[in-house]
């Protein structure tokens, strides 16, 4: 009588079988062996309830052999639920979410296949809450892209993709932290998003290590994130404030502690109102370390700009007060660049050094 009822209680997973290529799980289900659907041309399981959780246990989910749109696992607009634990491997999608919320992605291996075109690791639509956590995604063109969501979290992941790492389309308050991405275009790509936020990513080798459209949707965080060896541009920023902004130094988009080497440019900024920029690192890059343009509001404190091909800082179209020229630039450092500190008009400030620059130190900035 003891055995049966610790039977009665163990948990539903433990006696789902094996699912077939092509299931909708309605319970949570533990794979016992591999699911090899590389002669199925069709999505190989189904979401079919909220709160499912399908653990992997160390398996792969192989995909159709071939060119192919099919997914690894379709969430089918259920909520709550959960993969984990195993390789999603030769899918056109590896994960698909559309209309779920509260999906957990963790410790998967998500694996692209040479024969698929546009593939994806990981997609969602129109999802609030979802998590991407310590995985691993290759061998796609697109790693992860999200639209028209809000609150996805996309934790500690290694990423190596052909085309985008990220990719983010009319998202809002999304949070990417801790991630590593290596792409052949671009590390981090947004079109469009309001309130995202990215801490201590690193984005390397690509065109663009971080590529932000805000286009007046929103202001962004960038923190302590490390942009090196892209070819055009370390950091680059545009209109990344809101619609609605008024003149208010200190309250748009908070650029800090970031580092950008060895790009083209380590940050291009344009017309994002009322930014924050403070102790970022632009060193080794072949044109300009820090390059804002109509810098209204902003307020540009503590960085440094080192050994840059071009100019250290330069502020441009900065022709008057307001939106139109900083708050102020003050105590940043422009060591042995072609240009030290060169705005196209006055800017306020004081206390910034520039030496051993091989032109100009400092043009319409004011230095010690």
């Amino acid at each position: 009588m003891v055995a049966v009822g610790a039977l009665a209680m163990a948990p539903a997973s433990v006696f789902a079988a094996q699912p077939a290529c092509g299931d909708s799980l309605t319970t949570s289900t533990t794979l016992t062996a591999d699911l090899d659907c590389s002669g199925y041309n069709g999505t190989a399981l189904y979401m079919g309830h909220n709160g499912v959780v399908l653990n992997l246990n160390g398996h792969t989910i192989w995909g159709y052999a071939g060119d192919d749109s099919n997914s690894g696992v379709d969430t089918d607009g259920y909520d709550n639920t959960k993969v984990t634990n195993g390789t999603i491997a030769n899918f056109g999608y590896g994960v698909y979410m559309v209309q779920s919320g509260s999906t957990k992605l963790t410790q998967l291996d998500i694996v692209g296949e040479a024969a698929d075109t546009g593939d994806y690791g990981v997609y969602q639509d129109y999802g609030a809450g979802n998590r991407v956590a310590n995985s691993d995604i290759s061998g796609v063109q697109y790693g992860i892209y999200s639209q028209y969501a809000s609150n996805l979290q996309v934790l500690n992941n290694t990423i190596d993709a052909d085309y985008i790492g990220v990719e983010t389309y009319y998202d809002s308050r999304d949070r990417f932290e801790n991630n590593v991405v290596t792409a052949d275009s671009y590390g981090f790509y947004d079109d469009y998003s309001g309130n995202l936020v990215y801490v201590g990513n690193r984005s390397n080798g690509g065109d663009y290590g971080w590529y932000l459209d805000c286009s007046s949707y929103g202001k962004v965080t960038l923190k302590n994130n490390v942009a090196n060896n892209n070819s055009d541009y370390g950091f680059y920023l545009y209109e990344c404030y809101g619609s609605n902004t008024s003149y208010a130094p200190g309250t748009g988009s908070k650029i800090t502690g970031n580092t950008a080497n060895n790009n083209g440019t380590g940050f291009y900024d344009y017309y994002s109102i009322n930014s924050v920029w403070t102790s970022n690192v632009a060193h080794d890059n072949d044109d300009d370390g820090f390059y804002l343009e109509y810098p209204g509001g902003v307020d540009l404190t503590y960085n440094k700009a080192n050994r840059n091909g071009d100019t250290g800082f330069e502020l441009s179209e900065n022709y008057s007060s307001g939106y139109y020229n900083v708050y102020r630039i003050s105590w940043n450092t422009a060591n042995q660049n072609s240009y030290g500190f060169y705005a196209a008009y006055g800017a306020p400030g004081k206390g910034n050094v520039a030496n051993n620059n091989s032109s100009d130190n400092c043009y319409n900035v004011r230095c010690n």
